[in-house]
């Protein structure tokens, strides 16, 4: 095995264990944003982050303003419902975010499964718009903007009714400007 994978695929495996090691964990503990219950000045921490948390609400549908004008619905009987959380840039720089860079994380019987972005809106002027902003709803992997001008936008998850907390996780590039190897003339195989 050449070195550069073998280091790649040990930084990954490390850091996929901080993530399964943190899933237990309260929020203060992994730098994650609380929610649920926990009030937006105390989701600031990871001071890294590019925004911070400012809503978050039970919906059973959103409506998308893209081309297609597909809606996400949750039966308000059902098993499941709808989570919108608002976000608000924090940094001076420009976000682009892709609707894969956030999941949601949550406790039940099952373990600590992980719920995937169901869509995400653009970034818009005041909290009140986010709701009616441009939304990319599920299928495939959607990207939008934020910016100062429009610091806030949506994540929006879908999640079982009973559960009452949740960790919001986004991802950030673990290594950058790796450079893959020419595949061998044998077909890659090494």
């Amino acid at each position: 095995m050449d070195k550069k994978i073998g280091v790649t695929r040990l930084a990954l495996s490390l850091f996929a264990a901080l993530l399964i090691v943190s899933c237990g964990k309260p929020a203060a503990e992994t730098g994650q944003a609380p929610a649920a219950g926990s009030s937006p000045q105390a989701a600031a921490t990871g001071d890294g982050l590019p925004f911070e948390l400012v809503s978050i609400e039970r919906v059973d549908a959103q409506q998308s303003n893209s081309a297609a004008g597909n809606t996400v619905y949750w039966d308000k009987d059902g098993a499941e419902s709808g989570v919108l959380i608002v976000l608000k840039l924090k940094k001076p720089a420009e976000l682009e975010y892709y609707s894969s860079d956030f999941s949601l994380g949550y406790e039940d019987e099952a373990g600590i499964p992980r719920s995937a972005c169901v869509g995400i809106s653009s970034g818009v002027a005041t909290t009140d718009l986010v709701k009616l902003s441009s939304w990319m709803l599920a299928g495939a992997m959607s990207r939008s903007w934020a910016s100062l001008g429009k610091p806030f936008f949506g994540v929006l998850f879908g999640v079982p009714r009973k559960v009452t907390r949740v960790t919001l996780f986004y991802a950030a590039p673990l290594m950058k400007d790796i450079e893959i190897a020419a595949a061998a003339a044998n077909g890659g195989a090494s």
